[in-house]
């Protein structure tokens, strides 16, 4: 019998959906890792998850997000998160499964602050918040009958079938293999993964040692969509001590008032990031950190909590971290506490849909393995485990609709073998299948971590991406050889799938020419050419906006990957777009800019008006990036478009007919660097004021 759904991973995206599914009454077969592993990544979770400020509202959180992304989020997936975000929270974790996140002494919610935030917007449980929700699930999926729990089995391969007209693929559930060693065979109408992360291929990570990607690298196989694997955050605060594991220290300490300083105790990330200082988004943080390291030739920066906060303080606040340095010989209420970067979300991996359903039909994917779209290419802090819940909740009501309730009995014991009959041992299983593969397995994982390391870090070279795919593709050739060999050696093919996940991290580093977000290039090589005008402008800016003192020429050439020619050229641009770039004996520097890389526009009229003014702002230079409009009648939404251009404005206008009434729409666009001129942009300051003196909302 094929059972309804299975999922692979027990973190808060999986058993979410699990617990959702089983909630509206349908059955659940979830896999989850051995007893022996530590704990998976949602329970190290430490800071808190998104939840709403009384002054907050979605378009608030929705820019934060955007902007921390690098400005390349999916719109309509941000949309969903914000506005959807906090309602689940409440349902889910707050409702459902009474988790106890921290209150002031009249009850409400303590709400903190960190990188990237305008405002406190984010509950907790002290500094502990994943372990506190993990075990409020853990307990409720126990508790479910409709759950049926394997431990000690790991995913190895998905099924697939053809579909009818034979042209596509079906995915059927899985191929585990067990704590015995069997190969055994799970077939599911809906397989949901949702197995984290890739941050453990690096050999500093914060993810426990299964986060390999491995999900990943099975959907794929599959034949899955896979996309913006090169995008790997690092978070910048982890452990240094010597001979210490990397202990992740949350970003919520800076957000309660530490500081990062260099060895001089003196802090130094307003000079990388004015205006947000320790707080900035956690790309920019990351490789401020390199930099300060660099200059200082040492190993690690510090946090300083004895300075900045009261050791009470960090003591009820922060418990975990606490006891965990005091037990490693630091006092943070005494001690400077050595940290620095270590790898710490994908925010690439299988492409979903605002369902959750992947491009393989029978497949969806939830949590750190999917890509919604939400992140961008740099995730902004403690949205991680609200996207879990989301999209859980949301892949669980998709299903909930296709799939018929089943009700056990009040014991649940005399169908359960119905609902779940055991796996078939596969007759190609032998005793010989599970010996020790060769020795030379047991060095694959070094190699693979030294790899990532020196050529997919931080801050990466085109010569170093393409030396570090080349020699992945070799390691993945040998072990697949030794899997076939030894087809039930468990971990030969979780090192198989952390190869794939590998491959696909340094392929997708290769393809991609823009240096934007947490795929930082220092160095394009024979690809300079290929960087756009567009992309090194605004290079230029932020380089030189971030610089302390005057850029040469020179510098900036050599950052940019052109002549110094092409760089007085691009300054004699900017300045017709409004930024005032001063070129003195020592360089260039920036002293104002009027630039705004984006801008929005929202108006409440008619179909001939919205037509005049996107006309106003395209022909003023504007690039439409985005536009969303929503068609509302005595508060009822009658009609929704996302769109990416003036051609479907105009079919949407049409739709309407004779009734424009309650037409919203909400630009998002951004100004052609390659186009801009002095002309271009006195129109668009015309046009934009025109826009405001009519009453509508520019940002």
């Amino acid at each position: 019998m094929t059972n309804p759904v299975l999922v692979i991973g027990g973190g808060i995206a999986g058993g979410t959906a699990a617990l959702l599914l089983t909630d509206r009454g349908i059955p659940v077969v979830l896999l989850k890792e051995p007893p022996e592993t530590e704990e998976g990544s949602s329970y190290l979770a430490q800071g808190g998850i998104v939840y709403r400020n009384p002054e907050d509202s979605p378009e608030t959180l929705m820019k934060d997000i955007w902007e921390a992304g690098a400005r390349c989020g999916d719109i309509p997936a941000l949309r969903i998160l914000t506005r959807e975000g906090p309602g689940v929270v409440e349902r889910v974790l707050i409702r459902r499964l009474e988790v106890p996140f921290d209150r002031t002494a009249e009850g409400e919610l303590c709400l903190t602050r960190e990188g990237g935030h305008r405002c406190p917007r984010i509950i907790h449980v002290r500094d502990a918040t994943g372990k506190a929700v993990m075990e409020k699930l853990d307990r409720a999926l126990g508790e479910s009958s409709l759950v049926h729990t394997i431990t000690g089995g790991t995913a190895v391969d998905l099924l697939t079938e053809a579909s009818p007209g034979g042209k596509d693929k079906i995915c059927r559930g899985a191929r585990i293999i067990t704590a015995e060693g069997d190969r055994l065979d799970i077939s599911a109408s809906h397989t949901i993964m949702a197995t984290g992360g890739a941050g453990a291929l690096y050999p500093r990570s914060s993810n426990p040692s299964q986060c390999r990607g491995e999900g990943i690298a099975m959907a794929h196989r599959a034949g899955a969509l896979i996309e913006d694997m090169e995008y790997v955050q690092f978070h910048p605060t982890v452990l240094a001590l010597e001979g210490a594991p990397p202990l992740l220290i949350t970003e919520a300490a800076r957000g309660a008032g530490a500081r990062l300083v260099n060895r001089d105790n003196r802090p130094f990330m307003n000079r990388y990031a004015p205006g947000w200082g320790d707080l900035a988004p956690r790309d920019l943080v990351s490789r401020s950190l390199f930099q300060e390291m660099r200059n200082q030739k040492c190993t690690s920066v510090f946090l300083n909590f004895r300075d900045y906060i009261p050791p009470e303080t960090i003591r009820s606040r922060f418990p975990t971290i606490y006891r965990r340095c005091l037990d490693l010989g630091t006092d943070i209420t005494v001690d400077l506490l050595p940290v620095s970067p270590a790898a710490h979300f994908t925010l690439g991996g299988i492409k979903v849909d605002t369902w959750g359903c992947s491009s393989l039909p029978g497949l969806y994917a939830l949590g750190e393995c999917s890509r919604t779209g939400v992140h961008g290419a740099n995730r902004l802090a403690s949205t991680s485990l609200l996207e879990a819940l989301v999209w859980a909740e949301r892949t669980a009501g998709f299903l909930s609709r296709r799939i018929p309730s089943t009700r056990l009995s009040p014991t649940g014991a005399a169908s359960f073998s119905d609902i779940f009959p055991p796996p078939a041992r596969p007759s190609w299983v032998t005793e010989n299948s599970r010996e020790d593969p060769n020795p030379a397995l047991n060095g694959v994982g070094r190699k693979l971590e030294g790899i990532m390391e020196s050529c997919l870090g931080v801050e990466r070279r085109t010569g170093d991406v393409k030396k570090a795919l080349e020699e992945i593709e070799i390691l993945e050739k040998e072990v697949i050889y030794l899997t076939g060999r030894f087809p039930a050696h468990r971990e030969g093919a979780r090192m198989r799938n952390g190869l794939g996940a590998a491959r696909l991290i340094a392929r997708g580093a290769l393809n991609n020419r823009v240096s934007r977000g947490t795929h930082f290039i220092v160095c394009f090589e024979e690809e300079k050419p290929m960087i756009h005008a567009e992309e090194r402008r605004k290079k230029l800016i932020s380089i030189l906006t971030g610089a302390t003192a005057a850029v040469t020429g020179t510098e900036l050439a050599r950052q940019t990957g052109v002549s110094r020619q092409v760089v007085v050229q691009d300054m004699a641009v900017l300045r017709a777009a409004g930024v005032e770039v001063e070129a003195g004996p020592q360089g260039y520097r920036i002293l104002t800019n009027r630039l705004w890389p984006s801008l929005t526009v929202a108006v409440k009229h008619g179909p001939e008006e919205t037509e005049e003014e996107l006309n106003l702002l395209v022909d003023a230079g504007v690039e439409v990036l985005d536009v969303t409009v929503e068609h509302r009648l005595y508060g009822e939404i009658r009609g929704a478009l996302h769109i990416a251009g003036r051609d479907d404005v105009r079919k949407f206008m049409n739709q309407l007919g004779d009734n424009p009434s309650g037409l919203l729409l909400e630009l998002t666009g951004g100004i052609h660097l390659h186009t801009i001129t002095a002309r271009s942009r006195d129109r668009l300051d015309r046009a934009l004021e025109n826009l405001r003196n009519r009453g509508f909302l520019v940002e």
